[in-house]
């Protein structure tokens, strides 16, 4: 289990938990689980869990979850929400 703050990039391996604050780069293993702050991007491996806070005009709307299945959500592919909290590949594939 690891947590970072604002900013970080956390690397985790099967299974891992990794929690990331505002603008985080979470990556992770086989069925692990990620959550990130507001505009956070998201990469991991077959049933992998996205949680991401999705904000709009500076208020908090709620959190948008993803399962990295391989169709809809593929795997080793970054991962961000567009302005309608939706699921979408993220501009900068980048790796951490």
């Amino acid at each position: 289990s690891l947590r970072g703050g604002d900013g970080s990039s956390l690397r985790g391996g099967d299974g891992s938990s990794l929690n990331g604050g505002y603008m985080s780069s979470l990556r992770g293993g086989y069925m692990s689980s990620l959550r990130g702050g507001y505009m956070s991007r998201f990469c991991g491996k077959k049933n992998t869990v996205f949680a991401a806070e999705w904000w709009h005009n500076y208020e908090f709307v709620g959190m948008r979850v993803a399962v990295v299945d391989g169709t809809n959500i593929k795997e080793d592919v970054w991962y961000d929400l567009d302005d309608n909290g939706e699921w979408k590949e993220a501009d900068n594939q980048q790796d951490i």
